[in-house]
């Protein structure tokens, strides 16, 4: 003992060193030093706990944090598996949290994160969940990390594990993407994605792949026809995914496409307002927000500016209630520009008010730069072209101190018009040049082109330059032919209508599904009329019939109140020696449960001993660290005193449920009712079940499995009572294995499993077990009292016959299914009244 407890303060110290990395291809951010000390806890870790379980995960944190990938992957996957071994959910969140820090920056991250996220909501999980901080350094793009992640894809091709492998994938489209713009790779690992995903049946991540090798494909300029063909095949596989939440992200995701593309507005409306659809049923706030956001651009996009107001107020509905001030300020700038746009003055000023409100978000330049332009609005609409121009040019000016891309050019831009409009043709051509240029450094959007295009042509014309105005004629034709906005319009009003007669159609068969219900509650309520007329004849016969025999019924009453006091008496003295038996049977379960409770109890004491001891050390050490005055080092002490007293308060409140545990089934309870985690029960008494066998015999040996629904909802249930029926039902079915096992020569294991359902009406709970079966004759009489199949002695006969009781007090169901050779089920029912 003493020789481990210097083991592990040396340890200890190791890892407080500060270390310097040597020079790498990539910039080493966990210290080796740290990593050979995990490495090593792990080696010389006797047990397969979940301490060791948690020294894997940030061995693994630490191998992704420095690009060792292949390290990382196995040692992640090594932790899954021990983590379901020892059924420690802990360790299942600490696996995903780990793939998403692997994840930045992708799609899959997401759902890495919110399965830890409904992995912690289970009771007493929540402690293993934190938000994810990525340490700067391994934010940056390094070329080399590419070809970390190809050595860690051709492993892990070679091992067919398409899993991980799929997981590298998705990052190595990333890197590709945004660190080189290589968009062939791109749509190349893209596309692999999808058909790895679709390979095991993961439809929607399958499409979501798909639709990003679809951006790629459409920067390679790939030929219009593979492009449609995608396309199409994106839209048929949304039908095989069944989830309305992912089924809605694709159809959003398609409408984003449409949009960005630019020449297929009317399209990017249709997946939008699909999308939305589904959204509003869902009531996904969030991201039907971001719908109605989309929705607002393309409307405005398409000129359709009543539209696009309509849809900035339903997403700034949406973002107040959410509390969303980032999103809220770019809703506020959107509704502003339609309102100014419209001549809705009164409004726009309101937005602008509000824009004013949060300057971090909206800077005070952005500010004055609409302002400007609202002022500019109002006094073109009076022809007071004069007085705009030095509002225009301070518009301009806030611009570009705001590093506003979209308002610089439009500014310029809108000088040109005025100066042409008042006939100043140099000046005109002097601000529409300006804009063009700006346009080039901001690349700015096709209808912008498209006007400026149209502008010049006009100013060049006017100051007789023929030729240049017949080329930015030719220009505008042309672009004016690709983006037909006119075309695209009237597309997106039929867009509009065929969602519109969508929902009427939906509402016209709900109505008529609500009026076929009516007619037969009417048609009911007729059938209720006729039996309550024929019941009230029947009624008057049979009081008259009752009325004669009353009096020789009352002389028979007089002998039955005598009868009945015999047998009240006679029942007093069964339930004195009902409650005399059954509290023997509680104490001989509870017999079975000591030396499963003392095997359980020593883990967490053994451990609390031990931080103790290795306690005392450091204290010993910190005061020689303060007498030589070295407070860095005595500092680095005391966070390790302090990570020991953590884990000493851990173990000493498992300890103290466990002793909590004890007590319940110990005493009498109350009767009353509470909500409980089945799932934590069950695991609880299948634990101390075992070991309680154990240290009675120790050449038993079983395995045992709980396969947990995790959508179990809580039961109403009293506890202690629940508890003594799985105890009782799991003890059976560990004698009845371990005999087998006995008698039995060939290679047989004793298997004992416990399973939980959620039945939607009801909860489902099984204890199975691979002995001898129960024999038909004696399957009927197992839930009689005494009546038991072991021998003399080895047991009481009242277990399962208390067991239906409590569970038929529980208005629930026990029942037996049994195979002669092959084993037994017994399946608990407790109906849909007890759940929470």
């Amino acid at each position: 003992m003493k020789n481990l407890v210097s083991i592990i303060v040396i340890i200890l110290m190791i890892l407080v060193c500060p270390c310097k990395s040597v020079a790498q291809d990539i910039p080493i951010i966990v210290p080796k030093q740290k990593l050979d000390s995990l490495q090593q806890l792990i080696k010389n870790h006797p047990e397969d706990n979940e301490q060791k379980v948690l020294w894997l995960n940030e061995y693994t944190e630490g191998c992704f944090y420095n690009y060792d990938l292949i390290e990382g992957f196995n040692t992640a996957l090594k932790a899954r598996e021990l983590s379901k071994a020892i059924d420690f959910k802990g360790g299942i969140i600490l696996y995903h949290l780990n793939i998403a820090k692997f994840l930045r920056g992708n799609p899959r991250r997401n759902y890495h994160i919110e399965e830890a996220e409904r992995l912690s909501r289970q009771k007493g999980q929540s402690k293993y969940y934190s938000e994810i901080i990525i340490p700067d350094s391994f934010r940056g793009y390094v070329p080399v990390k590419k070809e970390r992640y190809k050595e860690a894809l051709k492993y892990y091709t070679a091992n067919k594990n398409r899993v991980i492998q799929s997981e590298i994938v998705v990052m190595l489209s990333a890197v590709e993407y945004f660190g080189e713009q290589n968009y062939v790779k791109s749509y190349e690992y893209a596309k692999e994605a999808a058909n790895l995903f679709e390979s095991f049946q993961q439809d929607y991540w399958a499409l979501l792949y798909r639709t990003f090798a679809l951006n790629s494909q459409t920067r390679l300029e790939n030929n219009e026809e593979d492009i449609e063909r995608t396309i199409n095949d994106i839209i048929k596989g949304i039908r095989n995914v069944k989830d309305l939440n992912h089924r809605a992200r694709i159809y959003g995701q398609l409408g984003s496409y449409f949009h960005y593309q630019g020449n297929q507005p009317a399209m990017a409306v249709e997946y939008h307002l699909q999308s939305a659809s589904i959204r509003e049923k869902l009531k996904d706030s969030l991201r039907l927000a971001n719908n109605y956001e989309s929705l607002s651009l393309i409307y405005g996009d398409l000129k359709m500016h009543e539209k696009a107001y309509e849809m900035g107020l339903k997403n700034i509905a949406l973002r107040k209630a959410l509390k969303d001030s980032a999103s809220l300020v770019m809703g506020y700038r959107r509704a502003f520009t339609s309102a100014m746009i419209l001549g809705n003055h009164e409004q726009a000023e309101a937005y602008l008010s509000l824009l004013k409100q949060d300057t971090t978000l909206f800077s005070e330049a952005n500010w004055n730069s609409y302002k400007y332009n609202f002022e500019v609005t109002k006094l073109i609409k009076q022809n007071k072209l004069k007085e705009a121009i030095p509002l225009i040019k301070l518009a301009h000016k806030n611009a570009v101190k705001g590093n506003n891309p979209w308002q610089i050019p439009q500014a310029s831009l809108k000088l040109a018009n005025v100066y042409h409009q008042i006939g100043d043709y140099p000046e005109a051509l002097k601000y529409a040049l300006r804009a063009r240029d700006e346009n080039e450094v901001f690349d700015e959007r096709k209808d912008f082109v498209l006007r400026l295009h149209k502008k010049l042509s006009e100013i060049y014309a006017a100051l007789g330059q023929n030729d240049k105005a017949y080329e930015h004629l030719k220009s505008y034709q042309k672009l004016f032919d690709e983006v037909k906005i006119t075309e695209e319009s009237s597309n997106a009003i039929r867009v509009e209508m065929r969602s519109a007669l969508r929902k009427s159609s939906e509402k016209i068969n709900q109505l008529d599904k609500e009026r076929a219900e009516q007619e037969q509650a009417n048609k009911m309520q007729r059938l209720w009329i006729f039996s309550i007329t024929g019941g009230l004849v029947s009624t008057i016969l049979i009081l008259l019939i009752l009325y004669r025999n009353n009096k020789s019924k009352q002389k028979a009453n007089a002998l039955l109140r005598k009868q009945k006091d015999e047998i009240q008496k006679t029942l007093d003295k069964l339930k004195a020696t009902q409650d005399q038996l059954i509290q023997s049977e509680k104490m001989a379960s509870l017999g079975e449960l000591t030396a499963g409770i003392a095997h359980e109890i020593q883990n967490p004491l053994n451990f609390v001993n031990n931080f103790s001891e290795v306690s005392n050390e450091l204290i010993e050490e910190m005061t020689e660290e303060i007498d030589k005055k070295d407070y860095e080092e005595a500092k680095a002490i005391a966070q390790d005193l302090k990570g020991n007293l953590e884990k000493i308060n851990h173990h000493g409140i498992r300890a103290a449920d466990i002793v909590k545990g004890m007590l319940m089934h110990s005493r009498g309870n109350s009767g009353e009712k509470e909500p409980t985690d089945i799932n934590t029960l069950a695991d609880e008494y299948l634990r101390l079940s075992y070991h309680g066998y154990k240290a009675k015999d120790k050449s038993f040996n079983a395995q045992f499995n709980l396969h947990a629904d995790e959508s179990l909802p809580k039961v109403n249930v009293i506890p202690q009572d629940i508890g003594r029926v799985l105890l009782n039902l799991i003890n059976n079915a560990f004698y009845v294995v371990n005999e087998k096992a006995k008698s039995e020569t060939s290679n047989y294991k004793p298997l004992v499993e416990i399973s939980t359902k959620n039945l939607g009406d009801g909860v489902e709970i099984r204890v199975k077990d691979n002995g001898n079966g129960i024999p038909e004759g004696v399957k009927d009489k197992i839930f009689q009292p005494f009546f038991t199949t072991k021998p003399t002695g080895k047991g009481t006969g009242l277990g399962l016959s208390l067991s239906y009781d409590i569970i038929k007090a529980h208005s629930g169901e026990l029942k037996v299914e049994s195979v002669n050779g092959e084993g037994t089920q017994f399946i608990i029912l407790l109906k849909a009244d007890n759940l929470v």
